[in-house]
């Protein structure tokens, strides 16, 4: 609304809505809107090319294989040719089915549609569930914010290098997050079929999913768990009946695929073990240990601070299994909880920040600049800031609660992690 002023002579005036603080604060949010529109038109670009949505594709395509034959035993036996050239209406991309015969299943409804189609429409709900994961992230890790605060923290993330490769890849990680955040929302409001359901579609990512299921774990939203696991292992074995096949080999199958695709990934531990030349059963050992850290943590501190513990499990989730650059997008959550805990917890937020200008911005443009290279000193740094981060989000949840009185104690307040370091960023009287 418009502000009253007193001008000089005594009468009144009506200031502009576009003038002072909060019209700046206006103009800031359209500006910011008007970035990530920018940036998502060229993404959206990007994976309607005729070779963009590689990833949606190859998954397709996946999905196409198998409703026909053990589209594993297919792969390994002979290359899975690709339909180039074959029409405009089909799908370019060969296979590589790295996805579970359950997540194979899902998207076979997108192989019944022409490719043009069927990547046009992954588009859409891939930039609808970035909205929809913002708002659910936002609601969750960092409420009562200013509109300006959110428009900022959103375009961040929709001009991120990660997340401009998730669109023109067609990868599956923001639609997976999205639905896995609503299916924590839906379980906190005693929906917990809709959530199971949610949380069943949520798993086409398994290999990031998975790793956050410890949450729903902690608060003890067995049902919508137990719909989600039961509906992949009903898929398994609508597939296997399918094909005729036994359904523990179809899955030792799959996992064979993914096997083979260990050592491409980006900062996670089986990759800096390419990387160095160890053999594949040490990055394992330390993968399984820094999980036991991790589940222990989260079993013992996990109730009190659901925050922080949905942050080291997102961290742990990029770090230890195989995973693309782009997945790092998942590292929003983080953001959001060093954003919230800034006044009072520096350390961690410049330790998420320095992680997030590291992998969603700098390092992940390395195919672009060779200077950024794998095996680099950006890289190796990326590396290491990641682990360093991950580690102190561990060490936060394992630490004991502060009370009011600096020490600690059983009760840790709702907002204890304001206060973690509040002995070293406060100022004392002199």
């Amino acid at each position: 609304m418009d502000e009253a002023v007193e001008a000089p002579d005594g009468t009144a005036l009506r200031r502009g809505r576009f003038a002072g603080p909060r019209g700046a604060r206006i103009l800031l949010v359209i500006l910011l809107l008007l970035i990530a529109a920018a940036s998502a038109a060229r993404a959206a670009g990007n994976a309607l090319r005729p070779w963009g949505s590689v990833d949606f594709g190859v998954t397709v395509r996946g999905a196409e294989v198998m409703a026909r034959e053990n589209v594993y035993e297919r792969f390994f036996r002979a290359r899975i040719y690709s339909d180039a050239g074959r029409g405009p209406g089909l799908n370019p991309m060969g296979s590589q089915p790295v996805q579970a015969p359950s997540v194979l299943a899902l998207f076979w409804p997108f192989a019944l549609m022409p490719w043009p189609v069927a990547k046009s429409l992954w588009l859409a709900l891939n930039l609808l569930c970035t909205g929809g994961l913002l708002v659910l992230a936002f609601r969750l890790l960092l409420p009562g914010r200013q509109l300006w605060a959110y428009a900022a923290i959103g375009t961040l993330f929709v001009t991120s290098v990660a997340w401009r490769n998730v669109i023109g890849n067609g990868q599956h990680t923001i639609v997976a997050l999205f639905l896995f955040l609503l299916a924590d929302a839906l379980a906190e409001r005693r929906h917990p079929i809709a959530a199971g359901l949610a949380l069943a579609l949520a798993l086409v990512k398994y290999s990031l999913i998975l790793f956050l299921l410890p949450l729903l774990v902690i608060k003890r939203q067995w049902l919508p768990l137990a719909i989600a696991l039961a509906a992949h292992g009903l898929l398994t074995l609508l597939v296997a009946f399918h094909l005729n096949e036994n359904p523990l080999r179809l899955v030792g199958q799959s996992l064979a695929v993914m096997r083979k695709l260990e050592d491409d990934g980006y900062v996670d531990l089986f990759a800096l073990g390419a990387h160095i030349g160890v053999p594949v059963l040490v990055p394992a050992a330390i993968s399984a240990a820094m999980l036991a850290a991790t589940l222990w943590a989260v079993a013992r501190r996990g109730a009190r601070d659901p925050a922080l513990a949905l942050a080291a499990l997102a961290m742990v989730a990029v770090l230890l299994v195989y995973h693309r650059a782009y997945d790092s997008v998942v590292l929003l959550l983080p953001l959001l909880v060093a954003i919230d805990r800034w006044r009072g917890n520096r350390p961690l937020a410049l330790a998420v920040f320095a992680t997030i200008a590291l992998v969603w911005f700098v390092s992940t443009a390395r195919h672009w600049q060779p200077w950024l290279d794998d095996g680099g000193p950006v890289y190796w740094a990326t590396a290491a800031t990641c682990y360093a981060t991950c580690g102190l989000l561990i060490a936060l949840l394992l630490r004991p609660p502060i009370g009011e009185d600096g020490k600690a104690g059983t009760d840790p307040g709702p907002a204890w992690g304001l206060a973690v370091d509040k002995a070293v960023w406060t100022r004392r009287p002199r």
